[in-house]
């Protein structure tokens, strides 16, 4: 959230003649170094697995989808991010510019752009904060300034609240486009959640997001996923716990993923009819798939 031996032939030939009476003369046999078949290595099967690419483009949909409740967060927001970049926002024109902006929230993103900001209220009494989000233009890189991904257009309207223990997002989304990699382009549109809690502990966020449901399309297929139980998310870890249902349109069996402890996913239903599969979020496959959906 992938070799042949060379081959050599050598023939060696010799010969002679001696003087003297004609004789019959005769060629001799050249003498012939055996040919030997190399050793091949056979190459690494190929695995075509449609469930592994709907979990993919529902995996990387997923991620990108939580931008949202960052947008919130930072809605009217000036000055020093926490971890590390800056926030200026014009309320002469309304506009949020980020700058390498970095959350305890999202601390493995770095969030650089601008959106337009309206409809912005703040409760300081309840920290209830509403707002509605447009015109997004955002980049999206990792800890390393490395672009992951980019939010080019969308709208969201909702609300957070604020408190000594957690943050709690609510959000709707229309429509947002995403790219990820040079060419793939999502199109999320429905997008919404009534609760992604978010807790900053010993330093570290522990994110459970739960009622999250979209619909997303890569130009090709579309899927509706939506999340069964709290997706939960220690610090920048692989989701421990959680399920998701991915149901792409045309298909007949929707795709059922459990998230488990030791980075393991569990793959049910779905569409390739091989039953209950476990793997681990290393594992060749998944990482090729998740490859193939950020080209």
């Amino acid at each position: 959230m992938t070799l042949l031996a060379a081959l050599s032939n050598a023939l060696v030939g010799c010969g002679g003649s001696t003087e003297g009476p004609p004789a019959v003369s005769t060629v001799p046999t050249p003498a012939q170094t055996p040919v030997q078949t190399p050793v091949q290595t056979p190459a690494s099967p190929v695995t075509s697995s449609t469930d592994l690419q709907s979990f993919a483009a529902a995996w990387i949909s997923y991620n990108m989808v939580q931008t949202a409740p960052l947008l919130q967060l930072t809605s009217g927001a000036s000055g020093s991010c926490p971890s590390g970049g800056n926030a200026r926002f014009d309320a002469s024109t309304q506009i949020e510019t980020l700058a390498a902006c970095g959350s305890k929230q999202f601390p493995e993103h770095l969030y650089s752009g601008s959106f337009t900001v309206s409809n912005l209220s703040k409760n300081n009494a309840s920290g209830l904060t509403t707002m509605s989000i447009g015109t997004p233009s955002i980049t999206v890189a990792n800890a390393s300034s490395q672009t992951e991904f980019s939010l080019e257009s969308g709208d969201i309207g909702g609300y957070f609240t604020d408190s000594d223990t957690a943050d709690s997002y609510f959000f709707a989304s229309n429509s947002l486009i995403f790219k990820a990699g040079q060419v793939s382009r999502y199109v999320l549109s429905n997008a919404g959640s009534t609760s992604i809690v978010i807790a900053i502990l010993n330093g570290q966020p522990d994110r459970s997001t739960n009622n999250l449901v979209f619909t997303t399309n890569n130009g090709k297929d579309t899927w509706q996923v939506q999340v069964m139980s709290p997706v939960h998310e220690a610090g920048t870890a692989r989701p421990d716990r959680g399920s998701l249902l991915i149901t792409r349109l045309g298909a007949t069996q929707a795709l059922s993923v459990s998230f488990g402890t030791n980075n393991n996913l569990t793959l049910s239903g779905g569409e390739d009819g091989a039953g209950s599969r476990t793997f681990n979020w290393s594992d060749a496959v998944v990482q090729a798939a998740l490859e193939a959906g950020r080209k």
